[in-house]
């Protein structure tokens, strides 16, 4: 589908708001660091699997070679 003055304006709304989504989630990741990485260490000890498959995410690897 060609590219018309509507979508381009559609397109850069869209990215503006994922933009805003962004930053809001980064400065709420960042205000809540110390409960979040809290929250990962119980996770992570209480699943002996979890660290394993963590440390095996390479970004190569598919979901079925995991």
């Amino acid at each position: 589908m060609p590219e018309t003055p509507e979508t381009a304006g559609d397109i850069q709304e869209i990215r503006y708001r994922l933009e805003g989504i962004e930053a809001t989630q980064t400065l709420l990741v960042r205000d809540r660091r110390k409960a979040l990485l809290e929250e990962l260490v119980t996770v992570f000890e209480s699943t002996r699997l979890l660290p394993e498959v963590y440390l095996a995410i390479d970004g190569k690897r598919t979901q079925n070679d995991l």
